[in-house]
């Protein structure tokens, strides 16, 4: 369920507006998740609460029934660390973040003190991210988008028939109203801040995963449940997320 939270996040401001005096700031308080379920194929329930300042900056992340915690720091409002703590409050991985203007150029991981993943991002001029060195694996993927179904298909620079297609809706995605998020989600291809609905992995042409999500929405069409049923060849498993939210 750990890697699984992360993902979610991997995967996580301040809206103002003026009043009739112009230098009077009024916050306006965003639709927020402030807690995650999930399912496994056991039936098993995980939950996640999410911490937020006076100012909406999500903080952290706690699941109580697991002793799990993680913590957000930031820098001048952007995210430039995200920490799994143990109980006993050790960095068990951190994650960190550089940014070069308001782009994430570099995204580093690293698990009881071992850097496993140190990705380098590149952007069109339309702040649109096209590429992703991984330094780890010494592997370049292309990013390539299609307006038509709103899909996001990523492939290996020197191996194109080793790919992945995710199709996206058009509804939003959970955390698209904390502004200072949308940075790392972007970074992950997902430009539009929406949630997938399918998504299929290929190796050497050849079809080897596929995930199919059956989404539902408020009335202000934020995701609140999905439920993704995974294939691996003859294997399946289902899982389901649920999210609440402040209003």
């Amino acid at each position: 369920m750990k890697n699984i939270f992360l993902s979610i996040l991997t995967l996580l401001f301040i809206l103002t507006s003026c009043s009739s005096n112009e230098n009077e700031e009024i916050l306006v308080t965003p639709k927020l998740p402030i807690s995650y379920e999930h399912i496994d194929s056991s039936g098993k329930p995980d939950i996640i609460n999410y911490i937020y300042d006076a100012n909406n900056f999500l903080k952290g992340a706690i699941a109580p029934d697991d002793d799990f915690k993680i913590e957000f720091i930031y820098n001048n409002e952007k995210i430039i660390a995200i920490n799994q703590l143990s109980d006993a409050g050790v960095i068990l991985t951190k994650e960190e973040y550089e940014y070069k203007g308001n782009n994430i150029s570099r995204y580093t991981r690293n698990e009881n003190n071992t850097l496993v993943i140190d990705d380098r991002y590149t952007y069109d001029t339309n702040n649109i991210l096209i590429s992703v060195e991984e330094k780890t694996s010494g592997i370049i993927k292309d990013y390539e988008y299609n307006s038509s179904d709103n899909s996001l298909k990523i492939f290996e620079r020197d191996n194109p028939s080793n790919y992945s297609i995710t199709v996206y809706d058009t509804k939003n995605y959970i955390f698209s109203g904390i502004e200072n998020l949308h940075t790392i989600f972007i970074s992950q291809g997902n430009k539009g801040l929406n949630n997938p609905l399918e998504r299929k992995e290929y190796s050497n042409g050849n079809l080897n995963f596929s995930e199919v999500y059956t989404n539902e929405y408020d009335n202000d069409n934020f995701l609140i449940k999905t439920t993704r049923n995974q294939y691996y060849g003859a294997f399946t498993e289902t899982y389901i997320d649920k999210w609440n939210y402040n209003k």
